[in-house]
């Protein structure tokens, strides 16, 4: 299903900028980073959303999903969002 995928990848690429945007340490393949922020936090036991709040709140900014997928993904994201396949 198409929603699968791009909510899959939009996902991954949110927790990339949630965790670079707490931090430029990070120069680490996407695996390796989401275990690193989810077992060791940042200051104030702060942690990116889980998956299903992040369909229910990020995944449906408009801005934000255009800030984060390429261009054939954003093209992906419109259509679901737009057919409400999901």
């Amino acid at each position: 299903m198409l929603f699968d995928v791009i909510a899959a990848r939009a996902y991954d690429l949110y927790v990339r900028d949630w965790c670079n945007s707490r931090s430029s340490d990070f120069d680490m393949d996407y695996y390796n980073l989401k275990n690193y922020c989810q077992f060791n936090g940042f200051a104030g036991g702060e942690s990116f959303a889980s998956y299903v709040e992040f369909l229910n709140i990020e995944f449906e900014d408009k801005e934000y999903m255009q800030s984060i997928l390429g261009a054939d993904d954003f093209e992906l994201w419109q259509r679901v969002m737009s057919d409400n396949e999901y």
